[in-house]
């Protein structure tokens, strides 16, 4: 069943009851569990951009997603498909031309952009979706659909594990907070905090991406 749409609504309350407490630390240490929502890995294997970036040109030409109309004809990815939306697949691969590609029926525009390397207060444009499907959106698969897929990059080079920390949902917008570490190398193993939120704007469907303070 779609995990975005609306109908899985009543599945919430159930999980209400169940004592699950996820184990989530950051780069010190310091114990998350109690604050963590939801956790989510993403790894480097799993990229939808693997083999289509090795230039600095393929890596700028990535930036802009293309839309398409008819994704059923493009390679899909298995381990996205908990987030298709009436069997219909959100993002898919285009192997004959080595890029990648985004459902038209549900977004109006997306680009591929970076969690770490923003500056502080400066927000970032991710996309939008289309004005047509945004009421049957569940908005958290959603943003973490966004952070899995590597729409939102949250590692450099080899993976990030995230807490999601916070959200609020009203009638105007949706947000997430984000905490974690992503794994990095210089001539040794590195740990970078990460943090960060994700913004819908539910009347316009803007989606931004925003550095919150570690």
């Amino acid at each position: 069943m779609n995990s975005l749409l609306k109908m899985h609504r009543f599945s919430i309350y159930p999980l209400l009851i169940v004592l699950y407490i996820p184990v989530c630390q950051d780069v010190h240490g310091e114990n998350l569990k109690s604050e963590c929502i939801t956790e989510i890995s993403v790894e480097r294997h799993n990229s939808p951009w693997k083999n289509m970036t090795a230039s600095a040109e393929e890596e700028k030409a990535s930036g802009k997603i293309l839309l398409v109309n008819d994704i059923s004809s493009y390679e899909k990815l298995e381990y996205l498909s908990r987030y298709n939306i009436n069997g219909k697949l959100l993002l898919a691969i285009d192997q004959k031309k080595k890029r990648v590609v985004a459902n038209a029926d549900y977004f109006a525009e997306i680009y591929k952009k970076s969690a770490i390397f923003f500056s502080s207060g400066e927000a970032q444009r991710v996309g939008a979706l289309n004005k047509k499907i945004s009421d049957e959106i569940v908005y958290r698969s959603l943003i973490l659909f966004l952070i899995e897929s590597e729409v939102i990059q949250t590692y450099i080079h080899l993976e990030s594990h995230l807490c999601m920390m916070s959200e609020s949902d009203s009638k105007t917008e949706y947000r997430a907070v984000f905490r974690g570490e992503h794994i990095y190398y210089t001539s040794k193993r590195n740990e970078g905090r990460l943090s960060f939120e994700v913004r819908v704007d539910k009347k316009s469907g803007i989606i931004q991406l925003i550095p919150v303070e570690i």
